[in-house]
């Protein structure tokens, strides 16, 4: 009733079935969830940061790891 009554759509109700769904099975393969909902919600950010890092460095991907601290913290987040 709360998602169907938030924009009277009966799409809402099915995307909250299949996300209830989805979320069933990954309890059930014991597959961590904290690190898809960070995803999920860094994903955004992160892919306008990287577009707008390849807009100053016209497309050139090595503007990503020229300084030390940007290795280093690609390499943490590699581990």
């Amino acid at each position: 009733m709360g998602v169907y009554s938030i924009n009277y759509s009966f799409l809402d109700v099915w995307i909250m079935l299949f996300v209830g769904i989805l979320v069933y099975l990954f309890r059930k393969a014991i597959f961590p969830l904290t690190p898809l909902i960070l995803g999920l919600v860094l994903a955004e950010t992160l892919e306008t940061n990287l577009r707008r890092s390849l807009l100053i460095s016209d497309g050139n991907f090595s503007i990503l790891f020229e300084s030390t601290i940007s290795i280093i913290l690609a390499l943490l987040s590699f581990f």
